[in-house]
């Protein structure tokens, strides 16, 4: 009959030779969730007529490609530029291909809200003003308008 020190070596030496299978079992699982991140500075809203920065992100990945209509890379380390002006409708959509370390590849899709930037209007004494022509044009009718 063995000693428990004996059956202690034999269980540690199974455990020892089966923990990279085991490991090897855990990486080959991709969760279901999405593994990119993107980042935008004011949340999931784009705004046409000017430049939306933003950050792509996958943690884990061999490499990925962003494509979207306006989506310019900007460099290596994550940055674009998305520019939504000539995008009709309300949101568009950023699609990744991403490549994991072990050859798999995954795709996904980001949507993002387009919003129109509203025009600007100027208030003077809660008035609103719009001056076509001079600047001193401007101060004289707005003055005879009191």
């Amino acid at each position: 009959m063995e000693t428990n020190q004996s059956i202690m070596k034999h269980l540690f030496m199974l455990l020892f030779l089966c923990a990279p299978l085991l490991q090897a079992q855990v990486k080959n699982t991709i969760k279901s969730q999405n593994l990119s991140l993107i980042s935008l500075e004011k949340g999931n809203i784009v705004y046409r007529g000017i430049n939306n920065p933003l950050k792509i992100a996958v943690p884990g990945a061999k490499s990925f490609t962003a494509t979207a209509a306006g989506l310019t890379k900007i460099d290596d380390k994550g940055n674009y530029n998305f520019t939504v002006t000539a995008i009709p409708g309300d949101s568009v959509t950023i699609k990744l291909d991403i490549i994991m370390a072990h050859k798999k590849v995954i795709h996904e899709q980001k949507v993002f809200e387009i919003r129109d930037i509203p025009n600007l209007h100027a208030t003077i004494g809660n008035r609103h003003c719009s001056c076509y022509g001079h600047y001193q044009d401007g101060i004289k009718q707005f003055r005879n308008s009191n």
